[in-house]
């Protein structure tokens, strides 16, 4: 069949594969240059108006066959695998997928030498360690209480900002033509690490001569005809396009007008740094002579922004990990969130649409969520501290008390509670509060960023989930008033192995060690921890026969956990030998997660 000729065509069946914009154009001058055709000739002569019509044809033929092998095999959204393919078709949503996001660093900040007042770092400021720059993406104000000469730890100024890891790269500026919905695209070459949310665009207006600032918005149909607006979408070639308005949805850029793009420029992988890394350092004042006038134009006269001298009296220090560097969507997530986001038309409603939000929006920090309404909340959350730990008044718990009183009004309804768990390894292996749960500025950063689409009546609350420790152990089915740490000291696990088999024990204890830890890195908060399943999975290990657990209860088949609340260790200690579903607001972690090979024994 392959090597069949179609007799009226003489083509092969494959030959379409092979036919470019030359050699269709070469196959119909020779069709109608058959001898038995005498009625055309001036195919043969190149300016001829058949020949112009030939190249017209050839040409748009070659284009929609670059689209065909681009697009045919992958046009329905359910089946597509390419990450080209996906962005295309998820643009028809109006979807934009996220791109990179740089590591950020939550921090403390603190002042000797400066006077009492209210004082504001420039935006762009940075932070320069080992050749590595951390950003402030925005204009940050603090006040100062004390006199000069007196320490103070600026801790409303710690609360409410991040560091960003990055510099600040000032894009060539581009002429604008003037057109309806205007795009320009940002190519800064196919190394550079673009952060997704840190683009700034400014426009030098040749009407008045000065520079605005043109908010980035996720639909330009949303805004009117006067507001400075723009969409910045992350295409199929993973380039940044930026797109004005009409003047009907979006204000239309004018003929002249100067584009100026800034964005951070991440290190990546290679910027993620440790707690206490920052310690002492001080900021330096980002400045080019373009960036001098845009923020001369754009600055608000009412702020008192410190200069090269007096900034150097702010020390900055990391007192925890920064978070990890996220490479952007890959076409499973945006199968996931597209039709999401697309239902919620970047409005929050329901629970679903903002918890989509906060995974898609912080997915640099933020490794699972859950949202509960007020009335889920108080059946579940605010019952779980009655019930279970026995407390008289929940609302006095540390983490709710702390929570409602720094990210809460007065009133208590129409609330919305957000459980994040942090994107830190920490949060999957120790019990140090300040690791487990995110900062306070980090939490003022999503709470601001839902301020302006969530409805009107609703009052975001960031939560810190419940966390529940998981230690191998065997205990009875009532643990209460129980000391774990004696429990767990008495337990432990042997793994019977088949002796016609050759094992290296070392090496399973190794994969064991390895299956255990990989299934709880992989578990969301409110999730089923299923130790049937991950007792199958070790059982199907090579050699393995059998596995035990014996404890203070006796010996159990299988693995067996003593699962209880790190805070209240001795108040809801329970045995876990099948599945536990845990609560919408749980947490699954293992603070044993590196000590494993202390409690397996291999027979």
């Amino acid at each position: 069949m392959a090597t069949e000729i179609y007799p009226e065509f003489k083509l092969n069946p494959n030959a379409y594969a092979a036919l470019d914009a030359t050699s269709l154009k070469r196959l119909m001058i020779d069709r109608l240059s058959a001898p038995s055709n005498v009625v055309f000739t001036d195919q043969n002569f190149t300016g001829s108006n058949i020949n112009a019509i030939i190249d017209i044809v050839a040409y748009s033929y070659q284009t929609l066959l670059f689209y065909l092998n681009q697009t045919s095999s992958e046009a329905v959204f359910t089946e597509t695998q390419l990450y080209e393919n996906i962005n295309r078709i998820v643009k028809s949503l109006n979807y934009n997928p996220i791109g990179d996001q740089t590591a950020s660093v939550p921090f403390v900040a603190s002042s000797t030498n400066l006077a009492a007042n209210v004082y504001t770092i420039p935006r762009y400021s940075y932070i320069a360690l080992d050749g590595v720059a951390y950003t402030f993406n925005e204009d940050v104000t603090f006040e100062k209480t004390t006199q000069s000469g007196t320490v103070e730890t600026l801790k409303q100024f710690s609360s409410s900002y991040l560091l960003y890891q990055g510099k600040i790269v000032e894009y060539p500026s581009k002429l604008a033509l003037g057109s309806e919905f205007e795009i320009l695209t940002l190519t800064p070459g196919s190394d550079v690490i673009v952060d997704n949310f840190n683009i700034d665009v400014y426009v030098l207006e040749v009407d008045n001569g000065t520079y605005y600032k043109y908010q980035r918005v996720d639909s330009l149909f949303l805004y009117g005809p006067q507001d400075r607006v723009c969409e910045i979408r992350l295409n199929e070639n993973k380039n940044y396009e930026i797109k004005f308005g009409d003047n009907i949805t979006g204000k239309k850029l004018t003929n002249g007008d100067i584009i100026s793009v800034y964005f951070l420029q991440s290190e990546g992988a290679a910027g993620v740094i440790s707690a206490n890394r920052l310690n002492g350092k001080t900021t330096s004042i980002y400045n080019t002579p373009r960036f001098a006038r845009i923020f001369n134009d754009t600055k608000n006269d009412n702020l008192n922004y410190l200069n090269n001298d007096n900034i150097q009296n702010i020390t900055i220090n990391n007192e925890v990990d920064s978070t990890d560097y996220f490479e952007g969507e890959n076409v499973a997530t945006i199968k996931q969130r597209a039709p999401q986001t697309f239902t919620s038309q970047y409005r929050l409603v329901n629970s679903t649409d903002y918890k989509n939000f906060v995974e898609r929006n912080f997915s640099n920090f933020v490794y699972s969520a859950n949202v509960l309404s007020n009335d889920e909340y108080l059946n579940s959350h605010l019952k779980y501290l009655v019930d279970d730990l026995k407390m008289n008044d929940p609302n006095l718990d540390t983490n709710v008390l702390s929570n409602q009183i720094l990210f809460s009004s007065s009133t208590n309804f129409n609330n919305v509670f957000i459980y994040c768990v942090p994107k830190t390894s920490s949060s999957k292996t120790t019990t140090i509060t300040k690791n487990n749960f995110i900062s306070p500025s980090q939490k003022n950063n999503i709470i601001s960023t839902i301020n302006s689409v969530k409805t009107l009546n609703t009052e975001a609350i960031i939560m810190d989930p419940v966390y529940i420790a998981f230690v191998l152990g065997n205990g009875n089915s009532e643990n209460q008033g129980t000391n774990v740490v004696q429990l767990n000291d008495n337990s432990f696990v042997t793994v019977s192995t088949d002796p016609n088999i050759i094992i290296n024990k070392d090496n399973l204890k190794q994969e064991i060690i390895s299956l255990i830890q990989s299934y709880f890195d992989n578990l969301k908060i409110g999730g089923l921890v299923d130790i049937t399943s991950l007792n199958s999975a070790i059982l199907n290990l090579e050699g393995v026969l059998d596995v035990k657990t014996t404890g203070s209860s006796g010996t159990t088949s299988g693995l067996s956990f003593i699962s209880y609340n790190f805070q209240y260790p001795e108040i809801n200690v329970n045995t876990a030998s099948s599945s536990i579903q845990l609560e919408s607001f749980m947490y699954p972690y293992l603070p044993q997660y590196f000590t494993f090979s202390n409690k397996i024994i291999i027979d």
